[in-house]
């Protein structure tokens, strides 16, 4: 993975809320804490259901997560998996009221955030997770890089270290990606360098195509085309600083003028 593009990031991470499958303890609404001790083998639970929230609605996320499931199950038939998918709006909308009710899902995808991961940690919405991290060797298999845009202190107000709160549901290769056929049909080689992609996208335009195309009907995904250029001209410390809102980040440093610079180009 070359890096990781968490800045205000919309993908979602894998939380447990309300009760701790596995752990044989329940917790209320409001004063969520770590069980004392893990069971790795959920067939030792017996018959349960667990409500799990998502924003997998659409084309390989959706499959990905079906499949899962349906593999989860036949392996553990005791095991219900009562899934409940939302598209992020919604699930953004909807989910801290869930969390402060009498019936919780078990598991929640969320943006992990201070304005959502970071309200459920403040509030003892969700558990703390390292517990299962050691467990399941969770520090062995997620870098600690990654583990960090998923932890919190206690009382929230540490963003990037403390205690793990939920994973990354997946990882991002940032990565462009080209037309060959059309490179090749305007005489471009396929570029390999930052330059090379420039000096590409102004030949393709001078021949009367459009280099670039820019969907943000959203709103979101503007955070994210920034995010590569943030990687190109700004230093990865100073961008963490922003993604967690530590003291000193400045939206106006030289990387982050000209990755905005670059970007309104």
């Amino acid at each position: 993975m070359k890096r990781r593009d968490f800045l205000t990031m919309s993908a979602g991470l894998a939380l447990l809320a309300g009760c701790a499958p596995g752990s044989g303890q329940s917790t209320s609404t409001g004063s969520a804490t770590a069980p004392s001790a893990v069971s790795i083998d959920p067939a030792k639970i017996g018959k349960a259901t667990l409500t799990v929230w998502d924003q997998e609605v659409r084309g390989g996320g959706n499959s990905e997560l079906t499949k899962l499931i349906a593999s989860f199950q036949k392996a553990y038939p005791d095991i219900t998996i009562k899934r409940v998918s939302r598209s992020f709006d919604d699930l953004t909308k909807t989910l801290r009221l869930a969390l402060s009710g009498n019936d919780a899902p078990d598991v929640i995808q969320a943006n992990n955030t201070r304005s959502q991961m970071g309200e459920f940690v403040k509030a003892k919405y969700i558990i703390p997770l390292d517990s299962y991290a050691t467990a399941y060797k969770w520090n062995d298999r997620y870098s600690e890089s990654l583990r960090a845009t998923a932890s919190y202190s206690a009382d929230a107000k540490t963003f990037g270290s403390g205690t793990l709160y939920g994973l990354p549901q997946m990882g991002e290769v940032v990565a462009i990606y080209t037309n060959k056929s059309k490179l090749s049909s305007l005489g471009i080689k396929s570029p390999s360098t930052w330059e090379e992609f420039e000096a590409a996208l102004a030949r393709a335009k001078s021949s009367g195509e459009v280099p670039l195309a820019f969907g943000n009907l959203d709103k979101w995904p503007a955070i994210h085309i920034l995010g590569v250029l943030q990687g190109q001209y700004e230093q990865p410390a100073a961008a963490r600083k922003l993604g967690y809102g530590d003291a000193g980040a400045s939206w106006t440093s030289e990387g982050n003028r000209k990755a905005l610079t670059k970007f309104q180009e």
